[in-house]
């Protein structure tokens, strides 16, 4: 796994499926294929705030007033978001000023926002070729580069260093190398960025989730939990800003607030079986069995294809001495995945506690040979 892929897996909370990762990379795409199975709810994208949509832009360098007049025209149909008017202002300019770097720019930048990676790199090659100085050419290259994974992580840093150092002030700029740098483990380099990012673009939140999770890796707790409420502050609908902030609090040993918080999350976003299934593994961890059984009954509703539920439920019977039970949702994990060894381990020990130690044998034999594979071979 690489190090860009590590660091969005962080940004799950509590480490596990379910929190925001704000930028979304497939990290598994030569795994083989597995059976057919209820889809894991995606992160959602980064929203461009109205602030980053005019980041690294400078005036254009052309004396036509139609020109200049076109290109602020395509800057504010950018930041409403409508792309098609923006294609049209810039090949308005660029048919008056072809050498124009900043309409190549900003089309870039608007190819970006419809993921359409190569041609916004290729946009922003053409402007950087043209002006060297174009700042925004390098974000719109850089954030291409990273978004899409087609870029090495080295040389997505070099781009936004170079608009760092051509705009020292653009939040968007100084947001993404602070991402770059928390991904190189450059805590403290990486919270210098952020904060700056922070105090140009107080409203966007996604770089006060970004700094809580810097400050978390920099084992910082109570920075992050001042991050987390910020972002729960700019946007009261944040669910993923309430779970990681749960999982905060869950480190701290805070667990009242830590149900608190994972509750909000699960209000605002309820069929999202993830996020009771954090839920529940706080339960477990507060040795409330009952209460975790009744939240993975309610993920399995929504998601009855995971076997990792099914365990951790018979895990809960398994506390509460309800051996059947564990029984049956131990053989239901095995059934969605025969190569799951905890699943045997586990329910060789229930089959101890029943007096069945044929069975509980025949169990742990299992599972000694499945721990015996090559990993890559083992879920």
């Amino acid at each position: 796994m690489t190090k860009r892929a590590k660091f969005n897996n962080y940004l799950k909370p509590a480490l596990q499926a379910g929190l925001s990762a704000l930028l979304v990379l497939n990290t598994n795409a030569d795994a083989a294929p597995e059976k057919p199975r209820a889809r894991k709810q995606d992160a959602p994208q980064i929203r461009v705030s109205k602030t980053a949509a005019t980041a690294g832009q400078r005036e254009p360098d052309s004396k036509s007033p139609r020109v200049s007049f076109l290109i602020r025209q395509a800057q504010d149909a950018q930041a409403r978001q409508d792309h098609s008017a923006v294609f049209e202002y810039c090949r308005k300019a660029l048919e008056i000023d072809p050498k124009l770097a900043i309409a190549y720019a900003i089309r870039g930048r608007s190819y970006m926002h419809k993921r359409r990676w190569d041609k916004a790199i290729a946009e922003a090659d053409r402007a950087i070729g043209l002006d060297p100085k174009t700042a925004l050419a390098y974000i719109v290259r850089g954030k291409s580069g990273y978004l899409s994974g087609l870029e090495s992580n080295d040389k997505v840093k070099r781009d936004f260093a170079e608009a760092v150092r051509l705009e020292p002030n653009d939040a968007d700029a100084n947001f993404y190398m602070g991402i770059m740098y928390t991904i190189d483990k450059d805590y403290e380099r990486s919270a210098k960025h952020l904060t700056l990012a922070a105090k140009l673009d107080p409203t966007n939140k996604n770089i006060f989730q970004y700094r809580s999770a810097c400050y978390t890796l920099m084992k910082k707790p109570e920075l992050a939990l001042a991050d987390l409420s910020t972002v729960i502050k700019i946007d009261s609908k944040a669910y993923e800003a309430y779970a990681t902030r749960a999982d905060v609090y869950s480190r701290l040993g805070k667990n009242e607030q830590a149900i608190a918080d994972f509750s909000e999350a699960i209000k605002l976003k309820p069929r999202d079986y993830s996020l009771r299934n954090l839920r529940a593994s706080q339960l477990i961890k507060m040795g409330k069995h009952a209460e975790a059984i009744r939240d993975f009954t309610e993920a399995i509703a929504l998601n009855p294809l995971d076997e990792d539920l099914f365990l951790k439920r018979a895990n809960s019977y398994a506390a509460l001495k309800d051996y059947e039970k564990a029984l049956a949702d131990y053989s239901e994990a095995i059934s969605l995945e025969p190569e799951y060894e905890s699943a045997y381990r586990f329910r060789a020990k229930v089959y101890d506690a029943l007096g069945k130690q044929d069975l509980a044998a025949k169990d742990r034999s299992k599972a000694a040979a499945l721990k015996k594979l090559p990993a890559e071979k083992r879920i």
